[in-house]
């Protein structure tokens, strides 16, 4: 029986865009049409997908613009995550596993304001370490990993830098969104599956090189590179040397 795999947020929140590629793929492509309408998709199906990325895209009722100090510290954490996070992780992995698994369980870079949160939940792990409070056995390696991270760029002084842009970016109160989080991770799953389902019918379907790069199935071929189809939940990616599977 195949193993049904768990997607993770980052390839959740792909998504959206995902099927918004193969859905305009599916509109410019006769032979995409010809070949799905065999497999029974119909004005339904299209209909389910685009009324929730409609729901996924509502602005919320009285949305203020952000103010230019809340916009550029949601820019800036934005910007950091990814690549310190990236930094923080290997930085701790070689020395220190332990307390690289507690900071970054369940937790990885992403963008727009999902990333001020990303950052404000590794700052309140790393005040944990600091601490030590619930962490009494681990207490002194947790200081040394601090000590390390110190050395490598993240001194008490960055970390407060950190919180004072997270803190800024709460500086303005704005109506809730009109889909909660828990709402949109459901919507994020349920267009994740519809992907899977859809895609995989295109690939049966045995549609051209060029028709599933337009569904966003597969991509162009680079220099010394072949064309790469995949799950379709999963996104395309060109292999180099060593990249992971």
């Amino acid at each position: 029986m195949p193993v049904v795999s768990v997607p993770s947020r980052q390839t959740l929140d792909e998504v959206p865009a995902r099927v918004f590629k193969f859905i305009m793929g599916y509109a410019e492509s006769l032979a995409a049409r010809v070949a799905l309408a065999q497999k029974g998709f119909d004005e339904a199906e299209h209909a389910y997908a685009w009324s929730r990325l409609q729901k996924l895209g509502q602005m919320p009722r009285g949305q203020v613009l952000l103010d230019k100090t809340v916009r550029e510290a949601v820019l800036e954490l934005d910007t950091w995550d990814n690549p310190n996070f990236e930094s923080i992780l290997r930085c701790l992995e070689r020395g220190f596993p332990a307390q690289a698994a507690f900071l970054f369980e369940n937790l990885e870079a992403t963008e727009g304001a999902g990333a001020v949160l990303a950052v404000e939940t590794l700052l309140d792990r790393l005040d944990v370490l600091e601490s030590g409070v619930g962490r009494t056995d681990t207490h002194e390696a947790d200081v040394a990993a601090l000590a390390l991270l110190a050395k490598r760029g993240y001194p008490k002084a960055e970390l407060t830098r950190l919180r004072a842009l997270v803190k800024a970016t709460k500086a303005t109160d704005a109506p809730p969104p009109v889909v909660s989080d828990e709402e949109r991770v459901q919507i994020l799953l349920e267009l994740y599956k519809w992907l899977g389902d859809w895609g995989s019918q295109a690939r049966s379907a045995k549609l051209g090189r060029a028709t599933l790069i337009r569904l966003g199935l597969a991509k162009r071929r680079g220099k010394d590179e072949t064309d790469v189809v995949t799950d379709p939940a999963v996104t395309p990616v060109t292999p180099g040397p060593g990249a992971p599977t």
